[in-house]
């Protein structure tokens, strides 16, 4: 069988949306989850997948999104008009360019749960429910 060479991964963090259920003119992945924003909870999530490259889509509230990633290493992209998810991943496509392999684009508010647990004084909420199965915050 012959070997196949190892691709590399990027990750485009969709993080322009608006948030409008939220009620607040705070755009959604800066919400603070267990003393962090929501979108670093991501990055920290994708970390230990070794991305060759982080991205952010910001739109919305920009500026606080960026605060919230000051300090890391995650590249911003804007998407001036927020036109949904394929729009977004390719407002990122330049930023990409040369990049040979997979791409992951999670939302940036989607906390993976054990990013959490652990964190608060609910844990042992959160350790029984782990216990009945999986679950989703």
């Amino acid at each position: 069988m012959p070997s196949r060479a190892r691709s590399g991964l990027a990750v485009v963090i969709l993080a322009a949306g608006k948030g409008k259920r939220m009620k607040s003119d705070l755009p959604k992945v800066v919400f603070d989850l267990a003393g962090w924003p929501l979108i670093r909870h991501v990055v920290a999530a994708v970390e230990g997948l070794k991305p060759e490259r982080t991205i952010a889509v910001t739109g919305h509230g920009r500026e606080k999104v960026d605060a919230a990633l000051a300090g890391i290493a995650v590249q911003t992209v804007l998407q001036r008009e927020q036109k949904g998810t394929g729009h977004a991943v390719k407002c990122a496509q330049r930023t990409l360019r040369g990049f040979v392999g997979d791409v992951l684009d999670p939302p940036g508010d989607a906390v993976p749960v054990d990013r959490v647990v652990g964190q608060g004084p609910e844990d042992q909420k959160f350790d029984r429910a782990r216990e009945n199965g999986p679950f989703l915050l």
